[in-house]
């Protein structure tokens, strides 16, 4: 029995996959439970008008959020150097400076 799954299932698919069941796993526990609906050629065509439609949303959202992702890329590859510059020239002087300080204190 094929089924169209409305919510993940463990081990047996995702969200909208097209599972083939054995008939009474599909009648007794997943139709039931509302996990599944049976691949009928309208649920089908339901189905892939749904997959079609979320696809287009996160298309348009990567290509809105490219930009952005660049741009963060961008920064990150500048400060990160700096960042490390910054380390390597401070810690050193972290150590040095309470050295000189223990010679001049009483």
């Amino acid at each position: 029995m094929e089924l169209i799954l409305k919510q993940d299932v463990q081990n047996l698919g995702f969200k909208d996959d097209v599972v083939t069941v054995k008939n009474g796993y599909g009648r007794n526990y997943l139709i039931p439970s509302k996990l599944a609906i049976e691949a009928s050629p309208s649920n089908l065509k339901q189905r892939e008008e749904k997959v079609k439609q979320q696809a287009k949303k996160e298309a348009k959202l990567l290509f809105l959020l490219s930009p952005a992702v660049y741009t963060v890329a961008i920064i990150f590859s500048f400060f990160i150097p700096m960042v490390s510059i910054i380390i390597f020239v401070i810690t050193p002087l972290v150590y040095l400076i309470p050295n000189k300080l223990d010679k001049h204190l009483p």
